[in-house]
């Protein structure tokens, strides 16, 4: 199971729960959580505290709880859990997946775009008109450069694939041609 795959389990199981106990308390959440992280990347060394294998989890959670005292007992246990399972290094994606989980609440949604070269700016509202035109509503897109697409692009909208790179066409050209 790849990193963004355990950080969706991870960051839905927070959203469900934020939904349930947290009075639908979901942005408050992801608040907590941003800030529990902007604490980690600002100071070094709680990030190699939290990771280090030889310091108790207990030490580690007992720490969090008396730097972060107020949170939300559904930030508190999504982040014991990511303590016990080693996943704190998993944070980042997780957030990225728990704002997905609160922009297709908002109903916008959530396009993947991988392409060779970054997207210019006029390339990327041209891109995000079109799919919302397509997509009947307003979309989010997250990208990412993959420099082995050669030209073109890779969509992933709503676990659906859409594959129009050139790396892809050539790929089926060559099946098409030995097969």
């Amino acid at each position: 199971m790849g990193s963004r795959d355990i950080a969706r389990r991870y960051a839905e199981a927070g959203f469900e729960l934020a939904v349930e106990q947290a009075g639908g308390s979901v942005d408050g959440v992801l608040e907590q959580l941003e800030a529990v992280r902007d604490a980690i990347e600002e100071i070094d060394d709680i990030q190699v505290f939290l990771a280090h294998p030889l310091i108790p989890n207990e030490r580690k959670i007992g720490f969090l709880r008396r730097a972060f005292p107020d949170l939300d007992p559904v930030a508190d246990g999504l982040l014991r859990m990511m303590i016990r399972n080693q996943r704190t290094d998993h944070l980042d994606l997780i957030l990225e997946e728990y704002r997905t989980l609160l922009a297709t609440r908002a109903g916008i949604a959530q396009v993947d775009v991988t392409t060779a070269i970054p997207l210019s700016a006029e390339g990327r509202r041209k891109l995000g008109e079109r799919l919302a035109g397509l997509l009947h509503g307003p979309v989010n897109l997250r990208e990412e450069v993959d420099s082995s697409l050669i030209g073109g692009l890779r969509l992933l909208i709503g676990g659906r694939s859409i594959d129009g790179s050139l790396a892809g066409k050539l790929e089926r050209l060559r099946t098409v041609l030995e097969g």
